[in-house]
């Protein structure tokens, strides 16, 4: 008989310290806490299980060891497509359009919830099937998402767990107005002066926007907000005396203060009403939102922008700010850097707020108008490249780029390089695996199949940029570099390879795809030969073809906003701390 699977959480952690002092093997599938501040709690309970027999499910899946990792992989099945009509009737979204304080950031945060337990509905489906083992502590929205995903027979015959959800929330209605009231408190100041400037953003210790903030301060003062003390103190010596602050950094008079003392008793009170039957680690980061909402509100107070740029379109915190700043006549624009080729709805970008948002191309776009609150929509091209990357010449050599990331270990892509050197042996194949991920493991043997034996094929670790306008011809999988690479015109192919990948927005575009290593070969050697010519203009909406750097592009929008709304420029203060 299979040994019972526990979803470990604050009750449920009693069963499994008996099982384990039976001498039983339980496996644990997650840890999933009612309260999430207990969750350090059970990660002891956990670690003295497993030092005594128990085993985590996932150790007795190492094929799925990536996944589990890398949630990202699972995207592939298009996962989300597939349980969004479940979960909007789960969660009630048909009301939550009707909130308009906090229905959009509720619709994020569900969204949010069921994407971190994918991999854990995905494994729990695998092992029942197989082993008919018992599962304690599955939560409705566990079961709900497998059996949305699967089928309605998944996860045949495990019973959910019954807990009084709206009485267990009272916890983390007391702990979130508490955190609340207890911000308000810290934050009172006798007086606060209101400092204007003309822009405030987000750092989140990217470098790629300091050109963006210096074209902003030709029409005013910018004020960067470091996302955290660390980049703080790694972006002092770069920024030299920018006026900067921090999220937290801002304060309240004492009528402000009792305004927001007021907030928070009313939202608060109201969220447990409206949703205090929530799953409580659902309602736990709802209970939060008053608590995040004041800290904006008070950072506001001591620092008002015309615009605020925002770096965390995947974050609730960019819902509650767009919010704070309408409430001062203040607007919101906001950059997506990246094309997700592995799916088309990625849980992070299903719900974004702004006013303004900026992507790298149009294509997807209509893919999220039910969901997006944007004003406007503009595609602005590589994130990344400058003036100087525009200026550089492409194509300097002859050789054959192939990129890697999510195809590390697959052996059809490894065919393809295969194929592509013996195809060229006069032309050197360049491979490139992005590093950094848990399937890193993989990279060794990965590399050194895709080159035994061929003195043509060389691993290269050059900066990716320098790589892309070095080669001739470029084959990816899925991955932004695709755009890229197109947008300085050169010809690039995704390689269509992944197992069980149901959607791309890459396949819409007809001839950018190739599904096996001949079709890869046979599309490099037609472009080699001149049988075909790669016509960049067929792919404008995947990436704006402008070659021009996408601060230069904001700046269009910002001058017609301007112009309208007739946006007055401020000059810098002498100080630079808020």
């Amino acid at each position: 008989m299979a040994d019972d699977v526990i979803i470990l959480d604050e009750i449920t952690a009693f069963g499994l310290i008996r099982r384990v002092r039976r001498g039983e093997t339980p496996r644990i599938l997650m840890t999933d806490p009612l309260l999430p501040p207990l969750k350090r709690v059970l990660d002891r309970i956990e670690a003295w299980a497993l030092a005594r027999g128990a085993r985590r499910l996932i150790d007795d899946y190492p094929e799925h060891a990536q996944e589990w990792a890398y949630p990202t992989l699972i995207f592939a099945d298009d996962v989300l497509a597939t349980i969004e009509p479940w979960q909007a009737r789960h969660f009630d979204f048909d009301a939550a359009s009707a909130d308009r304080r906090h229905g959009f950031a509720l619709k994020l945060l569900a969204t949010m919830f069921m994407f971190r337990r994918y991999m854990a509905a995905f494994l729990l489906n695998k092992h029942v099937a197989a082993t008919g083992a018992r599962v304690v502590g599955a939560s409705p929205e566990l079961v709900g998402l497998a059996r949305a995903w699967f089928g309605p027979d998944a996860l045949s015959g495990i019973a959910t767990r019954a807990v009084p959800n709206r009485l267990l929330n009272l916890a983390a209605l007391a702990l979130g107005l508490g955190a609340a009231l207890a911000l308000v408190a810290a934050k009172l100041r006798p007086s606060v002066t209101t400092r204007s400037v003309f822009v405030m953003a987000d750092h989140n210790d990217d470098w790629r926007d300091v050109a963006l903030y210096q074209a902003f301060r030709r029409n005013g003062e910018v004020m960067v907000v470091m996302r955290n003390a660390e980049v703080a103190e790694r972006a002092a010596e770069r920024f030299g005396d920018w006026p900067r602050c921090l999220p937290g950094d801002g304060a309240f008079n004492p009528w402000q203060a009792l305004e927001a003392a007021a907030v928070a008793v009313r939202d608060c009170g109201g969220l447990w009403l409206r949703r205090g039957g929530l799953a409580p680690g659902l309602y736990w980061e709802m209970a939060l939102l008053p608590f995040r909402r004041l800290r904006i509100r008070a950072l506001f107070n001591r620092c008002q922008p015309d615009i605020f740029w925002a770096r965390d379109d995947y974050n609730v915190e960019h819902v509650l700010r767009r919010q704070e700043l309408r409430r001062v006549g203040a607007a919101q624009w906001g950059l997506n850097h990246a094309v997700q080729g592995i799916t088309i709805l990625m849980p992070q970008l299903r719900w974004v707020s702004m006013d303004h948002y900026f992507t790298i191309g149009s294509a997807f776009h209509r893919h999220f108008k039910g969901s997006w609150d944007v004003a406007g929509l503009h595609a602005i091209g590589s994130f990344a490249f400058t003036e100087a990357d525009f200026r550089r010449p492409t194509r300097t050599s002859s050789d054959i780029l192939f990129m890697a990331r999510f195809a590390i270990g697959n052996p059809e892509f490894v065919r393809a390089v295969r194929l592509a050197a013996e195809r060229f042996p006069d032309r050197t194949i360049l491979l490139q695996v992005k590093s950094g991920y848990p399937h890193d493991t993989l990279t060794p043997g990965f590399i050194e199949n895709c080159r035994q034996g061929l003195a043509n094929v060389v691993h290269v670790t050059d900066p990716v940029y320098d790589l892309v306008a070095r080669a001739d011809m470029i084959v990816s999988d899925p991955s932004t570099i695709i755009a890229e690479a197109i947008q300085l015109g050169t010809p690039t192919l995704m390689i269509d390879v992944i197992p069980g990948q149901k959607t791309s927005i890459f396949r819409e575009f007809p001839g950018l795809c190739a599904d096996s290593a001949e079709a890869v070969a046979e599309r490099l050697g037609a472009w080699a030969d001149g049988r075909e010519t790669f016509e960049r203009e067929r792919f404008a909406a995947l990436v704006n073809l402008d070659r021009r750097p996408y601060p230069e592009i904001v700046g269009e929008i910002l001058a017609a906003e301007t112009a309208v709304h007739n946006l007055n420029a401020v000059d810098p203060a002498p100080s630079n701390r808020l």
